[in-house]
């Protein structure tokens, strides 16, 4: 016995869900952006903007790949983040039960990352992104990124 497809359209969807508009201090909190300001020293992004064509842009990433010195391993995410790293993880298990007070209990001790540390993390993560050379790796950068701009917007102090 055949059934019927699904059948939905652009307006249905969009009366059923009724989506809402995020504000602009929600997208703030909420969204996680290289930081702006330093576009210049990032490998990846430092003349990204002067190319125009995506095969042009296509072609100046891979070459930045090359010439990339990455991360091998989770290891080299970890060090020197410990603290950060294990609050990584923790935020990842916990995130859809989190409570403001477990979220200032466990962040009182953490400080973020200096941003060529924040930088770095970006780097690898274009560069995970760009190869496929280790989803682990690529993982763990997101996880710090994430819980890094976590501590930035939560100020509890």
């Amino acid at each position: 016995m055949s059934e019927k497809p699904i059948k939905s359209t652009l307006f249905n969807f969009v009366s059923i869900r009724n989506p809402q508009l995020l504000s602009k201090e929600e997208k703030e909190r909420g969204f996680i952006f290289f930081p702006d300001t330093s576009f210049s020293e990032s490998a990846y992004l430092e003349n990204i903007s002067t190319i125009n064509t995506r095969d042009q842009r296509r072609q100046y990433l891979s070459q930045v790949s090359n010439s990339f010195s990455y991360y091998t391993s989770r290891k080299f995410i970890r060090i020197n983040r410990e603290e950060l790293f294990d609050f990584s993880l923790w935020l990842m298990k916990n995130k859809n039960t989190i409570t403001k007070a477990e979220a200032e209990e466990k962040t009182t001790s953490l400080s973020t990352l200096s941003l060529q540390d924040e930088i770095e993390l970006w780097d690898n993560l274009f560069y995970q992104i760009n190869t496929k050379k280790s989803d682990a790796v690529r993982e763990a950068a997101i996880q710090l990124i994430v819980a890094n701009n976590f501590i930035k917007k939560n100020d509890y102090s």
